[in-house]
């Protein structure tokens, strides 16, 4: 039975072989043509790193059988989106004061969109508590992105739910890595006369964010029973917010820093 299939084979070769080059050629011109084509009409991402200039909001609800407070911030922000490695991306976002440590972060590309999520479980206490938060981007050409953050914090005996929700829309700036890069025209261009008061730099002091953020609080019940600490944090953001000079820019990183003003990215992480 092998015998008979490696003399089909044979035959066939013999055959293929006694055509004339003319027809050999016109097979390989085909063949060509098809894998032209086909690398023709592949997909081609280009890598989206480089400055955005974004506009956000974040919505956010905090419960509990005592209180109630539900607050939004909106956010104009320029942010440096950066390559990492090979598809993967870290996004410096800095103005909505989301519960991310985005210095932990990596956005996996997959086409157009980039992605990423993680959760934690702490068992350890009385009361125990988890915490997820899930970024998913939308890459249009290079130039658009759309976009949705999720963060959920909740105690397991229902004690506490605290959700966050931000949804963003912008277009690409510049392909720049760092906004120290960009002139305080392009700065101003992109704020349009907008105080500026959020910023956040990476271990080098260069400026990987700046944002010009406004906080609103949609309504609360019980405030009565909203505990001193929550209260503290929520006027602190909204202090920070109108404590910050309206002439920051792209050369005076250093000085704010000094002034303790600045934001670490590796100490992003706020609860409010």
């Amino acid at each position: 039975m092998l015998s008979s299939r490696l003399f089909t084979i044979g035959i066939m070769t013999a055959a293929i072989t006694a055509c004339s080059n003319e027809s050999t050629d016109a097979a390989v011109a085909v063949v060509s043509e098809q894998s032209s084509n086909s690398v023709t009409n592949a997909p081609i991402f280009k890598s989206p790193a480089g400055v955005w200039l974004i506009s956000s909001k974040l919505l956010e609800t905090n419960t509990s059988p005592e209180f109630g407070i539900t607050s939004s911030i909106e956010s104009k922000q320029l942010v440096v989106l950066e390559e990492i490695g090979d598809g993967v991306f870290r996004f410096h976002e800095c103005g909505m004061n989301i519960d991310v440590d985005y210095a932990t972060t990596k956005l996996v590309q997959r086409g157009e969109r980039l992605f990423d999520q993680g959760a934690y479980q702490d068992k350890r206490g009385e009361v125990q508590y988890s915490e997820s938060y899930k970024i998913e981007f939308e890459v249009l050409n290079d130039q658009f992105l759309n976009g949705v953050l999720l963060v959920t914090d909740q105690d397991s005996n229902g004690s506490y739910n605290g959700i966050q929700h931000a949804m963003i829309s912008g277009n690409k700036f510049s392909d720049v890595g760092s906004l120290s890069e960009l002139t305080d025209e392009d700065i101003a261009s992109a704020f349009a006369g907008e105080k500026i008061n959020k910023q956040s730099t990476n271990e080098a002091h260069s400026i990987t964010c700046l944002a010009s953020s406004k906080i609103k609080s949609d309504g609360t019940n019980n405030w009565d029973n909203v505990p001193q600490m929550v209260r503290n944090v929520i006027n602190d953001v909204r202090e920070e917010l109108d404590a910050m000079p309206a002439d920051i820019n792209a050369n005076g990183a250093e000085e704010i820093a000094e002034d303790g003003v600045s934001r670490d990215e590796s100490n992003q992480v706020s609860s409010w």
